[in-house]
């Protein structure tokens, strides 16, 4: 019974590993990112890529998948603000990491949050970065618009 108890721990981590290798950069040498002071606070200096990373069903897909994920949220008047959240994307389109940048305070923390899980639940449905006509391995940004306690759009750096 021990052993069996220990094969299944076994590979229970090795699914683990290969969730995590599963968004691994393609080359971790030789990663870039697009332009965004947040970011480059968080990630260094990295070369632009020449065509940025981009979502399959466009920015009009990702603002209506946050807003619907967002509908429960009260409106609050006077809640106006930006949020960023920063990702990693590899050669192959997998995206992971997502990461809140900078500082929010009160509600707003609230209404971050709840979109940072939101865009986690996005369908894999990315477009990688280029250069030199070939797919790379890049950082990313969305931009979260709120006005008046609504999200209003989600923009991609």
């Amino acid at each position: 019974m021990k052993y069996f108890c220990f094969l299944l721990i076994i590979v229970a981590m090795m699914n683990q590993q290969k969730t995590v290798a599963q968004s691994s950069f393609c080359n971790p040498k030789a990663v870039f990112a697009v332009d965004d002071y947040l970011l480059s606070q968080k990630v260094g200096k990295k070369t632009l890529p020449e065509v940025k990373p981009e979502y399959e069903g466009g920015t009009k897909f990702l603002t209506e998948f946050v807003q619907s994920k967002l509908s429960d949220l009260p409106e609050e008047q006077n809640q106006t603000f930006f949020a960023s959240i920063a990702f990693s994307l590899n050669c192959k389109g997998q995206a992971s990491a997502f990461e809140l940048l900078g500082k929010h305070e009160g509600i707003e923390t609230m209404y971050c949050e709840r979109a940072l899980e939101a865009i986690q639940e996005l369908p894999s449905k990315w477009l990688p970065a280029k250069s030199k006509g070939r797919f790379i391995d890049c950082y990313g940004v969305l931009i979260l618009s709120f006005y008046q306690g609504k999200l209003i759009k989600v923009a991609l750096k």
